[in-house]
């Protein structure tokens, strides 16, 4: 295959969006459809590679995945292994779990299945996950180990059966793409069936330049309309960079505009066209030429990053990791890519020798962290002098423990109200944090005898469509299976009717934008025009509390001291502009309350938050949930300002 320039300068195209995107420059909201544009690239190029030889009679398994070893493994496992100490000083107990498990999962080609069970792409917690970025390798490893046996089956039956058989598949996956992002967004974002259709979207494209006759014919004859497709294609993957954002469903049909961009791009954006030159320009096809080392580096400098500085990383420092992403990449490149990718320097036996013992290598690393984890701990906190490290338990144990202590009350959660005219009734409704609400409350219920208290679990992305139902809209225009079983319980049931007071309560950033909790005052306000008296509950979210405090007892600080460092680790960009806007909404709207969770447990004025009470036990498992300890605290520190009083029945 002849070497094009312009294909490199398309994958800067992809890469830089991408690096500025998980930086969280606001302008790249839809810089993850990089990732797209390197599926329809990986696509287009391995089947190029695989037609030709296939021609000539000369391809092989064997030497397939010995090039695309060459090509993944030794820069994946160098950025890998460099992670590993930094991961250790860096990671609390939780964390450092959890990036073990990726080593794991990662060298068995599966990170994507792991990403998938945990948070979701989008979810504030993703950027603190070193590894995240390696769910798109595994998804391309997955098709690498199928699509040549496809090829080497359907062969034999002719070019036009292999390429209608491929856009079978491509359009079976499109639409169970389509299916899963609005039933199943994470499974649809993270897994090969609903992401192969990029890929072989790629493949087709292959197909169509090598045995087309009349797409030279095309750009020869009609060489104005070529320029205006690959200008086209160009345009439709800067216009998703700039006006996708991660609270539209994706991949499924969105992803379309950057997909066919791509394949434009590569079909017509040749060396002779304006598009072709521009990609082709050499600091472009440079960036290009290390985009994979890139992107293996820069969400593990981001991540590790994150954890170590409290609070938001600053703009400036977060451009400045971006650029230290690419010089690192550089080098990466020269000294480890393409020595590897060498025949004459690195022979086919020490790629596989080196490929298996980096696999087993790191699977054995992740398996020791795994069943090594508290014995880990204790040898990174060993010699560390604080008050609070003898009271240190990581956020797993910590969430199991408010687990055993509210889950207890949620049998009860939605049974109907009594009746008693005495008491007054609460609703609560919202996702796992209105759970952390309710059961704080119930933990507490000597102090709130005046009251009965119901919850039904509703996801913050279920808030606009709970709107959508009130206005009228059918159930079965709702996107998501468990926005649609939640949906019916409040419309099934009594409990929303027979209601007092209603209480919504999400964690209204974890999507990353605005759009919850702007969904969540649109069904205040109208709920609030009903005569219905609603409560909003306010946001309090700070970096991962386990690793938090991981970090305050490295440092040798005091209780004081440590409250004082939570305040710094606020998560100020997702939680102050909520807030902010739910407060000015109750103060112009008749029946709507503000409740202000960040004053229960923050004071602005000296700076701290409560992530340890003074007995020295932490009160937050996570980012926004509170531990078994904090459970009692939270509704204690409810009762005592009387958020409920004053809510007439």
């Amino acid at each position: 295959m002849l070497y094009r320039r312009e294909i490199d300068g398309l994958r800067s195209f992809a890469v830089l969006p991408v690096i500025l995107f998980h930086a969280g420059f606001s302008l790249f909201s839809g810089g993850f459809v990089g990732v797209d544009v390197f599926f329809v690239i990986s696509g287009f190029l391995i089947t190029s590679i695989i037609i030709e030889e296939m021609k000539v009679g000369r391809f092989s398994i064997l030497g397939f995945y010995e090039r695309r070893a060459r090509r993944i493994l030794p820069a994946l496992f160098f950025v890998m292994l460099i992670s590993i100490p930094f991961a250790w000083m860096l990671l609390s107990p939780s964390d450092l779990h959890d990036f073990a498990q990726s080593l794991v999962s990662i060298a068995l080609f599966g990170s994507n299945f792991l990403f998938w069970q945990e948070s979701g792409y989008f979810d504030t917690a993703a950027e603190l996950k070193p590894m995240l970025h390696t769910w798109s390798l595994a998804v391309e490893e997955q098709y690498y180990v199928l699509f040549p046996l496809l090829i080497l089956l359907a062969w034999r039956f002719g070019t036009r059966l292999l390429v209608a058989l491929i856009a079978v598949i491509a359009g079976a996956s499109l639409v169970i793409s389509e299916v899963q992002v609005q039933t199943q967004p994470s499974t649809a974002f993270f897994l090969l069936p609903a992401r192969a259709w990029q890929l072989l979207v790629g493949s087709l494209a292959a197909f169509l330049v090598i045995y087309s006759r009349r797409l030279p014919l095309f750009l020869d004859r009609f060489s104005s309309v070529s320029e205006l497709l690959g200008a086209l294609g160009l345009m439709m993957i800067v216009w998703a960079t700039f006006m996708f954002s991660d609270l539209m469903p994706f991949p499924g049909l969105n992803a379309l505009i950057p997909t066919i961009g791509s394949v434009l791009v590569l079909l017509f954006g040749t060396s002779k066209t304006l598009v072709g030159r521009l990609l082709g320009f050499g600091p472009l096809v440079g960036i290009g030429l290390i985009s994979y080392s890139a992107y293996l580096w820069h969400q593990p400098i981001f991540a590790f990053t994150r954890h170590a500085v409290p609070g938001e990383v600053p703009a400036m420092v977060m451009l400045i990791l971006s650029a230290l992403s690419l010089g690192l990449a550089y080098l990466s490149w020269r000294c480890i890519e393409k020595p590897f990718r060498s025949r004459t320097i690195v022979s086919r036996k020490v790629i596989f020798t080196v490929s298996v013992a980096g696999i087993l290598a790191f699977v054995g690393i992740g398996a020791t962290g795994l069943v090594w984890r508290d014995n880990m701990t204790f040898m990174r906190l060993s010699g560390v002098s604080s008050e609070l490290t003898d009271t240190f338990r990581n956020g797993e144990a910590l969430r199991a423990e408010r687990d055993r202590l509210i889950q207890p009350f949620f049998s009860e959660a939605n049974a109907p109200f009594s009746g008693d005219p005495a008491k007054k009734r609460i609703l609560i409704f919202g996702d796992s944090v209105s759970g952390d609400l309710y059961g704080s409350m119930m933990l507490n219920q000597e102090r709130f005898q005046g009251l009965e208290i119901r919850r039904l679990q509703l996801d913050d992305r279920c808030m606009g469509d709970f709107v959508r139902l009130l206005k009228g809209a059918e159930l079965r225009s709702l996107h998501d299976k468990s926005c649609r079983r939640g949906l019916d319980k409040i419309r099934s049931g009594s409990l929303f009717p027979e209601a007092d007071v209603l209480v919504l309560n999400a964690h209204w950033a974890r999507s990353g934008g605005d759009r919850p909790h702007l969904d969540a005052m649109a069904l205040a306000e109208m709920l609030a025009a009903q005569g219905r008296q609603v409560d909003v509950v306010g946001l309090l979210a700070m970096k991962d509390a386990s690793s938090a405090a991981f970090q305050a007892i490295k440092r040798g600080l005091t209780v004081d001291e440590a409250n004082a460092y939570a305040y710094r680790t606020l998560k100020r960009g997702h939680i102050d502009q909520p807030n902010e806007d739910f407060r000015a909404l109750a103060a112009r709207a008749a029946n709507i309350r503000y409740l202000d969770k960040y004053a229960l447990f923050c004071n602005d004025k000296d700076e701290v938050c409560a992530l340890y009470d003074e007995d020295r036990q932490l009160q937050f498992s996570d980012t926004n949930h509170v531990s078994g300890i904090g459970a009692v605290s939270y509704g204690k520190r409810i009762a005592e300002q009387g958020w409920f009083e004053s809510s007439s029945p």
